[in-house]
């Protein structure tokens, strides 16, 4: 079995039985006088060997062995007889020489060496490698191997293996807690292969279960474990998770380490273990992860309540909610006045969202990460959010999202669970945080210790209210474009963005103030005299431009021009349709990359029949410096489907064609070199939490994507175009100067 330096639960191998052979098992049948206990042991090792030494299917072999029961009317492994595990024995051999190619070894020094082997190989096993990244141990401690003699709990009824905990690792209880099997070895508990027993009465009377206990089937055995469970716990000061085997009415102690549990566990255990003296409080404080914490002071689904998983994305805000399904955030303010939960469902979200979330009890989107702005945004609202769902499809014009063959129409009732990323089918009752007892106390002990301050982020006075509740003594900062977010405001702030001359911004911001000062009277009031630390106006553009089409529409309204725009998104072959000389200017940016070298004639023949005698067109498109190529396997697949990086000989053939005049050519070498560059050092600093939305898989084509195209645009033939387009040569001035003018000119405004 392994050694590392800390323990793996679950994530190391080990091969239990080895030395077993054709020979040493007649030994061992004659020295423990029990035939079917020798032979029980030889087959297991041969399935275990088989499992993790040698790579063979494991399922094969339960195969076998359910088999052999069922030939023989048997519901159990424990009714086969010693004859019986000799000819699975047998049957176990058959199936190695036929899987691995050769014999199962005989010589016990052959045994040894591919066991330890395994086990130094399983350090690099893709669950090790999850499991130390997910607790931030280095991969570089390694393991260290442990060859141990052997105890059996298989040798009958006398003899037993089981797991147990000092307390219960779910509630925190200061119970004991575990599972054992008679007539059986280790794996048997963590298998399933038989259902355990309980290991105390009361867990048993709790569980109306019928067999026995340990506590009543070897209560001379059970009293000598609970011995140990408070010499180990006072020892180690900590709650234990212990593997024990009983060898004909011996006790042995297996291992023994500080064991894995809940937030609401480690809370309990804490205070418990401090009330009781075995720790300090400044360590009780310390015991508990300020992470699992967080988890309390929301709503968490009934641990004990039937889930029907869909899907699972990023746990981006913790908390659990359950609702009907809406699509888009104007159904979810509406239906929420109408008394309805709703669970807001979107591809991602934008400042647009902001009214749906507010009245959401949780948001699901598709895409984003732990830092999205769903995430962000619902964390600071104490609203549930899984983000990255990427296995969710969502058809929001259909208002349904699909997941493999399932499908949830809007209405339908879902759950979704912040602190694990879960998204289930129905509703799940949730359980409210307690913020009193033990979470009250570990408070006050943290207050006595603690030396920092602690002030929140807050824009409203809901917002203070609430870190009031939570004890913050001030607001660390107060962003006031926060306060905009609502639909009655964010239209002024646009406005106010869009405006050509301060007279205009006042006009704006005008709209805004009075709001705004009753928002600072409500948490000046709410504070009481705390500090409140304020950051004037500092509006990120793109947090309050919209993203989607049907948005477009209030941002010209903004503006003032409403009745001078409108906004269609449209294929450009439908808009091909259209009356001569439709538009004044075209642009195309990065969409000609996707049109294929078959449908270059169609895009260009729509451009020359939609542009005015006097318009002009912008193309700009990713190309080939060089002759026309063919694009590789990998992009063809991956980057660009369908799409092809055209040479300019071969954009210009087909503009040609349909007379356009291309007035100003500019190629534009190293520019996206530079930014393809800057988008690979982003995404190699992100890498954990890219993989840990996307996968690793999808981590390494994309940055293999980037390296190559940052290759191929630095030394290989690849550039940006910019074309200019006119139907008269006379549309446009002589020289670019009247680019540079016109930028001047944006500035100044």
């Amino acid at each position: 079995r392994s050694g590392a330096r800390v323990s793996m639960p679950g994530m190391m191998d080990t091969v239990l039985n080895l030395g077993l052979n054709d020979a040493t098992v007649e030994g061992l049948a004659a020295s423990s006088g029990d035939a079917r206990f020798a032979w029980d042991s030889y087959r297991r090792f041969i399935q275990m060997y088989a499992d993790v030494v040698l790579g063979l299917d494991h399922h094969s072999f339960e195969d076998a062995l359910e088999i052999a029961k069922e030939d023989r009317g048997f519901f159990l492994d424990t009714e086969l007889s010693a004859d019986d595990l000799r000819d699975l024995v047998a049957e176990y051999k058959r199936l190695v020489a036929a899987e691995w190619g050769k014999p199962f070894p005989q010589d016990a020094n052959e045994q040894l060496w591919g066991a330890v082997g395994a086990v130094f190989s399983s350090w690099e096993s893709d669950r090790a490698k999850v499991y130390r990244r997910l607790n931030h141990i280095p991969s570089d401690w390694g393991t260290a191997v442990n060859v141990q003699a052997m105890v059996f709990g298989n040798m009958g009824e006398t003899s037993a293996t089981g797991v147990a905990f000092t307390r219960d690792p779910a509630t925190g209880e200061n119970a004991y807690y575990g599972e054992f099997l008679i007539n059986a070895q280790g794996e048997d508990v963590v298998a399933g292969i038989r259902t355990p027993q309980y290991l105390t009465k009361a867990a048993r009377e709790r569980a109306n279960a019928k067999p026995l206990s340990m506590e009543e089937a070897m209560p001379e055995v059970y009293g000598q474990l609970a011995d140990v469970f408070r010499i180990l716990e006072t020892h180690y000061r900590d709650m234990q998770d212990i593997e024990f085997t009983v060898e004909r009415g011996t006790l042995w102690m297996l291992q023994t380490r500080s064991g894995k549990r809940t937030a609401k566990a480690a809370l309990k255990i804490s205070v418990d273990m401090a009330e009781q003296g075995l720790i300090t409080r400044d360590e009780a404080v310390l015991r508990v992860d300020p992470a699992a914490l967080d988890q309390l002071l929301h709503p968490t689904l009934d641990p004990a309540a039937p889930r029907d998983v869909l899907a699972k994305g990023l746990p981006a805000s913790p908390g659990a909610a359950s609702g009907i399904a809406v699509f888009d955030s104007d159904t979810a303010e509406k239906r929420t006045e109408m008394g309805e939960a709703v669970i807001l469902v979107r591809m991602e979200t934008s400042p647009e969202d902001i009214h749906g979330m507010h009245a959401a009890k949780g948001i699901l989107t598709a895409r984003g990460g732990m830092t999205s702005h769903a995430a962000v945004v619902a964390r600071g609202m104490g609203r549930p959010c899984v983000s990255g769902a990427g296995n969710v499809a969502i058809n929001a014009k259909e208002r349904v999202f699909r997941v493999g063959g399932r499908e949830v129409r809007e209405g339908d009732v879902i759950t979704i669970d912040g602190a694990s990323g879960e998204v289930m089918l129905g509703a799940v009752p949730t359980v409210q945080p307690e913020l009193s007892g033990d979470f009250a106390a570990l408070m006050v002990w943290a207050d006595a210790a603690r030396r920092m301050k602690v002030r929140a982020n807050a824009e409203t006075p809901a917002d203070c209210r609430i870190a009031r509740d939570f004890g913050a003594e001030g607001v660390g900062l107060c962003r006031t474009e926060h306060m905009f977010f609502e639909a009655s405001r964010i239209t002024a702030v646009r406005q106010m963005i869009l405006a050509e001359d301060e007279a205009g911004r006042r006009v704006a911001l005008a709209k805004l103030l009075p709001e705004q000062r009753a928002d600072f009277a409500g948490i000046f009031e709410v504070m009481a005299g705390l500090p409140v630390t304020i950051r004037l106006l500092d509006p990120p553009l793109h947090e309050f431009l919209p993203t989607e089409e049907a948005d477009f529409t209030d941002v010209a309204e903004a503006a003032g021009v409403a009745d001078k725009v409108r906004f269609e998104l449209l294929d450009y072959r439908i808009l091909a349709k259209r009356a001569p000389g439709y538009f004044d200017r075209i642009v195309s940016v990065g969409m000609f990359e996707h049109v294929g070298v078959p449908q270059f004639d169609t895009f260009f023949r729509a451009c020359a029949n939609l542009l005015k005698d006097d318009g002009v067109m912008l193309l700009h498109t990713i190309g080939r410096m060089g002759a026309p190529g063919a694009t590789d396997a990998f992009t063809r697949k991956y980057i660009f489907p369908g799409g092809y990086i055209p040479a300019l000989s071969e954009t210009l053939a087909a503009s040609e064609k349909v007379k356009l005049i291309h007035s100003d050519i500019e190629n534009l070498r190293l520019h996206y070199a530079l930014t393809l560059r800057e988008w690979y050092a982003r995404v190699r600093a992100n890498r954990d939490a890219i993989v840990a939305q996307y996968g690793e898989r999808f981590y390494r084509m994309w940055i293999f994507y980037l390296a190559g195209a940052t290759a191929a645009f630095e030394s290989g033939g690849m550039c940006n175009y910019q074309i200019q387009y006119v139907r008269n040569r006379r549309s446009l001035p002589i020289t670019r100067d009247y680019i540079a003018e016109a930028e001047r000119d944006l500035m100044v405004r």
